[in-house]
């Protein structure tokens, strides 16, 4: 079973409701969720940390135990959200490429990045609409892991002869940045294109930066 909340007796005669401790990862988890849902509602700047750690059921002072400002959950937003595309690409990756390496691969992590970036349109648009300068910042920082492990990928299957990318890391940068902004450009409504479209457009690309 989960915690359980307790009630103290109060000077009034009516229990007061004990705030049950959680381990510091999930406290973190529970303000993102809820700053996540009041940025949705209201963006960025008319947000305000009362009403995060409200929905969050924390008093507001334990909100700065985990972020020097609103724009610094943004960018723990957008980690959460390159975090979890990692382990898609730990997952598409692994063991590859085997004694059958799949030129395919990484069409199919760029498909699964199309639909990972979808299922989070709306977090496109409050970081790339509505975040500061140091928070789009960090969040370069944190895109950097995703090139990073894209290049890895392209070198290996150069040196398994799948591959004939000159230029590795560009390659990683074109491939991951480009399917990003359009995929930004769809969601403002300024790209009109459907996600087999997307996805169709994007295997194509790919096709041609890692093959030549």
């Amino acid at each position: 079973m989960g915690p359980q909340e307790t009630y103290m007796p109060s000077t009034t005669g009516r229990p007061k409701r004990k705030r049950v401790a959680k381990p510091q990862e999930e406290r973190l988890q529970d303000l993102l969720d809820a700053a996540q849902a009041v940025f949705y509602a209201k963006g960025v700047s008319d947000a305000t940390v009362g009403e995060i750690t409200d929905r969050a059921g924390v008093a507001k002072g334990t909100f700065y135990l985990y972020f020097q400002s609103k724009q610094h959950v943004v960018a723990s937003l957008w980690e959460r959200y390159v975090n979890d595309l990692l382990g898609i690409a730990d997952r598409t990756f692994d063991g590859w490429p085997g004694e059958q390496g799949d030129v395919g691969v990484i069409s199919d992590f760029i498909e699964s990045l199309t639909d990972h970036a979808i299922a989070h349109a709306e977090l496109h648009r409050i970081v790339y609409s509505s975040a500061d300068a140091e928070a789009l910042e960090l969040c370069r920082s944190i895109n950097q892991r995703v090139v990073d492990r894209l290049a890895d990928v392209i070198r290996r299957g150069n040196e398994a002869g799948l591959f004939r990318s000159t230029h590795p890391e560009l390659a990683a940068r074109i491939l991951y940045h480009g399917a990003h902004g359009t995929m930004n450009d769809a969601t403002a409504g300024t790209v009109a294109a459907d996600r087999d479209q997307l996805v169709a457009a994007f295997r194509e690309v790919a096709g041609r930066v890692i093959t030549g």
